[in-house]
């Protein structure tokens, strides 16, 4: 076994602790599907999530769709979303604009077009939208955030980078900060999960091949942090995550001046805000530099859905 196949398998693992998840096959195709007694329901309905997805021919993938509906709704679910693998801490969305922009950054989606019209072929349509935005000049998003940054500063917050000499300290107090500032309301199909399959999320080396930014109050509690990493396109802007305590004192910004300092430093190479949700709050911080002119959209993206 490999060891992308040895982590794959310690992933699912981990999921069925709680879960449960399924493989249908027909010719070509197949899917997997999964049941997580843990999302929260979405206005009453239960969610059943399927991923993975490996096209054959248009009947072969309608039967294993139709199959993996059947298995879900066995479970009780009402609804399928998807493509989602496991739960939302994975791999989730389809690509579905932006194919001729060149090939994907890492940890983004890098399907091509055949999947979202077999989904749609399929009964599904698109439930949730995210965008990724490449800024080409970091000093644009600097220039629309000095204000909440000044107002983190007076409030004693400062940056640093994450130590790698102390991973493991550094990852709980990462991990206790995600479960503190993200929630079933805001996040869509977000539950929390333990410190171990929070771990095996990230994957080996993950920390070590990133640039991680915390921002830390006067008391010296981690508050905050943004996971990039670098890319063909420039600095990706994967992850950042305010706990809720702390919220509303410029943090956010602070952290995401941060980013595009960094960026400046390496020579003012672009910044791509990433796997936005298209009406989400990240957007709009993102906002005071892709509305400046200086950006340009990279791709779009779904979760599609349908009636189980």
């Amino acid at each position: 076994m490999t060891e992308a196949a040895a982590l794959e398998a310690r992933r699912d693992a981990a999921f069925l602790r709680y879960g449960e998840l399924a493989v249908h096959r027909n010719g070509a195709a197949v899917a997997r599907s999964f049941f997580n007694p843990r999302l929260p329901r979405q206005a009453g309905e239960v969610v059943g999530l399927l991923g993975d997805l490996a096209l054959g021919s248009a009947a072969e993938t309608r039967a294993v769709l139709d199959a993996a509906r059947a298995w879900l709704r066995d479970r009780g679910c009402t609804t399928v979303r998807g493509p989602v693998t496991r739960n939302t801490w994975y791999g989730f969305r389809a690509m579905v604009a932006g194919f001729e922009n060149g090939p994907p950054y890492p940890g983004e989606p890098a399907n091509g077009p055949e999947l979202p019209a077999a989904l749609t072929e399929s009964g599904f349509l698109p439930f949730a939208s995210y965008v990724t935005w490449v800024l080409e000049t970091p000093e644009a998003q600097l220039d629309g955030t000095r204000r909440q940054v000044a107002r983190a500063h007076a409030a004693g917050y400062r940056i640093r980078a994450l130590d790698p000499n102390q991973r493991d300290a550094e990852l709980r107090a990462i991990h206790h900060v995600v479960l503190n500032a993200f929630d079933e309301e805001m996040n869509y199909l977000f539950h929390p999960i333990d410190l171990e399959e929070f771990a095996l999320v990230l994957g080996p080396g993950a920390l070590a091949a990133a640039t991680v930014w915390l921002a830390e109050s006067a008391e010296g509690e981690v508050a905050g942090f943004f996971y990039t990493y670098p890319s063909r396109y420039g600095i990706v802007a994967k992850t950042l995550g305010v706990s809720r305590t702390h919220a509303g004192r410029g943090v956010a910004a602070l952290l995401t001046a941060a980013v595009h300092e960094d960026a400046m430093r390496q020579g003012s190479i672009p910044v791509v805000h990433a796997l936005m949700r298209a009406d989400g709050g990240s957007l709009a911080l993102s906002a005071h530099g892709t509305g400046s002119g200086a950006a340009r959209l990279l791709r779009r993206y779904a979760v599609f859905g349908r009636a189980a």
